[in-house]
């Protein structure tokens, strides 16, 4: 039957298509491969596929298993067919960098490319979609303070359409204070977070956040390794996270790794590699390393 007719949803190795609810075909199972083969057999075209945050596959089987499936697919495209191209994106380069530097992962070697940060344009673009006549330099000017992140800017003009200022003039001054405030608060909340983790979890959140920014992933340590239980130790002890009486060993740093991960500052692979969630974090924390 024509493909055009079927629509498909992506499984871990396998594709699922199904016809209209007036249609007499029961869903079947394919191999993603054969999907996407007859997908491009059917528009005699190439196909380029975006997976968005792609390094959140790395955090389950299915994910992973999901990613072989793509690279059986591309392969076998390639090689009889109009071809198949893989285009993966994330928003944190260390975690996307681990789908191509393992020779473990299904994409090893594939070229890493880094996107601009989002510049004039985009503050143009979301100036001029606000209708609020704010100036796209002074604009661009705080969107800049907060590390280029459309979510601490997107709130505080959305504040302004429900409750814009008295005095046109005073528009774009409104704008800076409204960001400004909320960048504010979610670092105090962070802070205020942190200042209360146990002894261990602190050590460890601030051990990851100063090894995320080594230039190369040859030098960090690993996160069970002696050296890192060291490391540690000195950590609590010099810092008085402790009352000295602290527990540094593996079974207490994987309590200590999972406790990180349900309060969602860690992210962990499939894998076993940790990293910070969000970059924001390591800023937030770099003015504590010792």
């Amino acid at each position: 039957m024509p493909m055009k007719h079927w629509t498909p949803a992506l499984g871990a190795a396998e594709v699922c298509f199904w016809r209209p609810p007036d249609a007499r075909a029961s869903p079947r199972l394919c191999a993603l491969a054969d999907a996407l083969g007859a997908l491009s057999k059917a528009h005699d075209k190439m196909i380029v596929l975006v997976i968005d945050e792609a390094q959140h596959a790395l955090t389950s089987t299915e994910g992973i298993n999901a990613l072989f499936a793509l690279k059986a697919a591309r392969d076998a495209l390639n090689l009889a067919g109009k071809g198949l191209q893989v285009m993966a994106t994330g928003s944190n380069r260390d975690k996307l960098a681990l789908l191509v530097n393992g020779r473990e992962q299904p994409f090893f070697g594939a070229t890493m490319v880094d996107f601009p940060k989002l510049g004039p344009d985009y503050i143009q673009w979301v100036c001029d979609r606000s209708k609020l006549q704010l100036n796209p330099i002074k604009t661009f000017e705080v969107f800049t303070e907060t590390g280029s992140r459309p979510e601490m800017v997107l709130p505080a003009i959305r504040k302004l359409r429900l409750s814009p200022p008295a005095e046109m003039a005073s528009l774009d001054e409104a704008f800076a204070q409204a960001v400004r405030a909320g960048l504010t608060a979610a670092k105090a909340d962070f802070l205020n977070t942190f200042a209360n983790l146990p002894p261990l979890q602190a050590a460890l959140l601030r051990e990851l956040a100063q090894t995320s920014q080594l230039p190369s992933k040859d030098e960090r340590i690993g996160i069970f390794s002696l050296a890192m239980m060291a490391r540690l130790k000195v950590r609590i002890d010099t810092e008085g996270l402790g009352d000295g009486n602290v527990q540094v060993d593996a079974s207490s740093v994987q309590n200590a790794l999972d406790s990180l991960r349900e309060k969602s500052f860690l992210w962990k692979s499939q894998r076993g590699a940790y990293w910070i969630e969000d970059d924001q974090l390591v800023t937030w924390l770099s003015p504590l390393q010792a």
